[in-house]
């Protein structure tokens, strides 16, 4: 029994030194790329691509643009075909939040007036692209952001409906309110 266990005892002591043997070489592998690369300092991915971003009337169709984003009230448009980041620039207001109708031919946002959120809207399948006012939503925009980490309450798009969440809540720790705009009928619901 001793020999038998002096054995296993021998051979867990060798997995433990080849695994440690192998560790050690794997991390002076990787060191030594580096430090023949240049590359021992924390850098930047090389592999992004120097993006366009247009402040004008775009040459391209917002709808050419699969994927729309916020970045500080203002919302772009990306295209990846070409890499280019296009600027909503018909809208010169801070936007809140937005969202597109089915077809995503129609732009609804809404930004801040006189400490109130209204929703405006905008054609962008249009040539030329006209901002709408629509309607006061009569929230103000504290109402429509968490108290926590200070999230956005979204605008949805739901058969024919705008809704706004807004009235934050502890206890379920999200929005428990809605308004909604009925586009067909051109109202406003609490």
């Amino acid at each position: 029994m001793g020999k038998v266990a002096f054995y296993f005892k021998n051979v867990l002591q060798m997995k433990k030194t080849i695994y440690f043997l192998a560790i050690f070489a794997i991390l002076s592998a990787c060191r030594e790329g580096n430090q023949e690369n240049g590359h021992n300092e924390l850098q930047p991915a090389d592999t992004t691509v120097a993006e366009v971003i247009l402040e004008k009337p775009a040459d391209i169709a917002y709808t050419q643009c699969p994927l729309a984003y916020l970045i500080d009230g203002q919302l772009y448009f990306h295209s990846f075909d070409d890499n280019k980041k296009v600027k909503f620039v018909e809208e010169s207001d801070t936007i809140f939040n937005f969202t597109f109708d089915a077809e995503g031919k129609t732009l609804y946002y809404s930004v801040e007036r006189d400490g109130s959120l209204w929703l405006k809207s905008a054609v962008i399948s249009d040539s030329k692209i006209t901002p709408q006012w629509v309607v006061d939503w009569k929230l103000k925009k504290d109402d429509c952001i968490t108290d926590t980490y200070g999230e956005i309450s979204p605008l949805l798009y739901h058969k024919g409906e705008l809704l706004m969440e807004h009235g934050f809540v502890w206890d379920y720790y999200d929005f428990r309110k809605f308004d909604i705009y009925s586009i067909a009928g051109k109202e406003k619901k609490s």
